[in-house]
């Protein structure tokens, strides 16, 4: 009996899509190598994607350098300290729960730190850019490059180094004429300033959140309030700015989850008060300015639930805050390279470039 020949052979990586992270389940992507093409593999969970890049037909492969991993090394690194602190500060067992919460995040840390720089890797025919989410390492990207590299010069031939300036113009000549088209420019008016501000407001949360943890008074608790308020406001305009928008999905996507929590803090918060105050404190129900002053009053060093709603709000105010600027700071980089001279690329051919995005 003849034996089976073997038609695709995995590709190193994996990854989830950009923004189905924020999904409750992740779209996982794979890639591997075909006889004469390469498929790239979305797995929705109970449906497959499937997309093949003929090595005939592949003009380039980019590769972008990122600085997601150190943004996910700082936050790992400050969860942890934070959770350290509240050890110190706390007692009756509640130092083991804490200290186990530092551990968790220390380990997410060296794990991250042993994977290595992040990127953002796109394939380029002559009529897509395609992102391929499973190389989102810059080890992992540039090995799987060099994998692909000798079966694509196969099928092409070698591309003639004084022919790259050539053909680059060319190239953008064709990216330039699709960004520029009425249907592009119908939905390109709105730049994000909205969304970059909502995004600041989120991280400067975090500092007020930290502050609230370790100081409690009615001027700060005021602050708090009042700031949430503002960017309530600015999220509900950003998610009407966005609309029929030239930005990313997974921006738009960060904004309704971002919409998300703030209804579940709210919610939260509202629990608090009617447990923890209106119970407690009955003869208060009807002065909302004595409620106000007396939760404020709390520490969350004493309420192990307002600890755990202060804890929730620092974490999505940084995961969202600096999800969201990274995608707009991306979209910024891409209208740039649409709109002035190219850095570097090389046609019909293999190759990998890096930036910090």
């Amino acid at each position: 009996m003849a034996e089976k020949v073997k038609e695709y052979f995995k590709l190193p990586g994996r990854g989830l899509k950009r923004g189905s992270i924020l999904l409750v389940l992740g779209i996982r992507a794979r890639l591997w190598r075909g006889k004469d093409h390469v498929l790239s593999v979305l797995n929705y969970r109970f449906t497959e994607e499937y997309k093949r890049f003929y090595f005939n037909d592949i003009q380039a492969i980019t590769i972008f350098k990122t600085r997601r991993s150190m943004i996910w090394n700082t936050f790992f690194l400050l969860i942890a300290i934070l959770f350290v602190l509240l050890a110190m500060k706390f007692d009756e067992g509640w130092p083991v729960f804490f200290g186990i919460l530092a551990a968790i995040f220390i380990i997410s840390l060296a794990v991250n730190l042993l994977l290595g720089p992040t990127c953002i890797t796109h394939i380029h025919t002559a009529v897509s850019k395609e992102e391929l989410p499973s190389l989102g390492r810059l080890k992992t990207a540039i090995k799987t490059v060099k994998m692909l590299k000798p079966f694509i010069e196969r099928t092409q031939g070698k591309l003639n180094p004084h022919d790259i300036p050539e053909k680059l113009k060319e190239k953008m000549k064709t990216v330039r004429e699709r960004a520029s088209s009425p249907a592009k420019m119908a939905t390109s008016k709105y730049n994000g300033k909205v969304h970059a501000a909502l995004f600041y407001m989120l991280l400067i949360d975090c500092c007020l959140t930290v502050l609230n943890l370790f100081y409690t008074n009615v001027g700060l608790s005021l602050i708090y309030a009042l700031f949430f308020l503002a960017t309530s406001a600015l999220l509900i305009t950003a998610l009407i700015k966005q609309h029929e928008s030239a930005l990313s999905n997974s921006l738009k996507n960060t904004s309704w989850v971002t919409l998300a929590y703030f209804v579940v803090f709210y919610v939260l918060s509202y629990i608090f008060f009617i447990i923890f105050v209106t119970f407690k404190r009955p003869e208060l129900m009807n002065n909302q300015w004595e409620s106000f002053k007396y939760a404020a009053s709390l520490s969350p060093f004493d309420n192990p639930f307002l600890m755990g709603l202060q804890i929730f709000s620092l974490v999505f105010s940084f995961l969202l805050g600096t999800a969201g600027l990274i995608q707009l700071r991306s979209l910024t980089r891409i209208n740039t390279v649409t709109s002035g001279p190219p850095a570097s690329a090389s046609p019909n051919s293999s190759y990998a470039t890096e930036e910090n995005e």
